[in-house]
């Protein structure tokens, strides 16, 4: 795979299942959280199907990691067989707001 070999390669801070005290929420430890310059790639690795759960695991390790303060976080899951990459996105990302026309 070729698009994730840059974050294998040296260049990021690589902090391997990181601990994240989440206050009334107990822990989260992703698996790996990547940061260069103003990025941050947060990435969990997965055996088996996808499953909606994990979607909604890796939008909590990223909401968590903005609210700390992180720049332009991205979350990632990474299936290990079959391998494929799959970019998690909030729903927030797929909103665009526009105004409604009461007439239509």
């Amino acid at each position: 795979m070729p698009e994730i070999s840059d974050w294998f390669g040296g260049t990021w801070e690589v902090r391997n299942e990181p601990v994240i005290l989440v206050p009334d929420s107990g822990e989260r430890r992703p698996d790996r959280v990547m940061i260069r310059g103003n990025e941050t790639v947060v990435l969990d690795y997965k055996t088996g199907l996808a499953e909606s759960s994990h979607r909604k695991q890796l939008e909590g390790y990223r909401k968590t990691l903005e609210r700390m303060g992180y720049d332009n976080v991205r979350g990632f899951l990474l299936y290990l067989d079959p391998p494929e990459l799959v970019e998690v996105k909030s729903q927030e990302d797929f909103f665009l707001p526009f105004p409604l026309d009461p007439e239509a």
